[in-house]
């Protein structure tokens, strides 16, 4: 079984500003990835890179909630490939107070989907006092090897995920 890690990250494409994510507990949820919520508008565009190391499985595609993503720009830099997409929130309701909202991100890493299950909180368009609020998130580090989830051949979840 082989282990892989790659890094993460989401700005305000305009504002070129990083998303922020807040501490919660278990509020929410009962796994350490949701003890986290990350904080997103909605009606926004966000730049969405995914780092891999050399050595990890080509990055086919990204999917947010059941939605293709397509790579807009792929290069490599040092010994890493970096595969840029953009994501539009507008489809997206503000997040009513006191509940979040569970979005998939899947990985279509060489024919196995990693499927990881962030917590999100939207906030309308506008409200930047809640929005920044927490901590800014530099990257997110996902490890996960190519070990299948139950009653699902090509699926895996992540080994480990972490806030830098």
């Amino acid at each position: 079984m082989s282990a892989y890690k790659f890094h993460l990250s989401i700005v305000n494409s305009q504002t070129k500003q990083p998303i922020y994510f807040k501490q919660d507990g278990k509020r929410f949820g009962q796994s350490s990835l949701e003890e986290r919520t990350l904080k997103l508008s909605t009606s926004v565009k966000y730049l969405i890179k995914v780092s891999l190391p050399s050595g990890s499985p080509p990055l086919g595609k990204l999917s947010i909630d059941s939605i293709d993503l397509q790579s807009e720009k792929s290069e490599e830099e040092g010994r890493n490939s970096i595969h840029t997409f953009s994501w539009l929130t507008s489809g997206f309701q503000k997040t009513s107070k006191g509940s979040r909202a569970t979005l998939p991100f899947t990985f279509d890493m060489d024919g196995t989907k990693l499927i990881v299950k962030f917590q999100i909180k939207f906030y309308e368009f506008g409200n930047s006092q809640h929005l920044n609020w927490g901590t800014p998130v530099g990257s997110i580090e996902i490890n996960w090897s190519e070990k299948s989830i139950s009653g699902a051949e090509s699926a895996t979840v992540p080994t480990d995920v972490k806030f830098r």
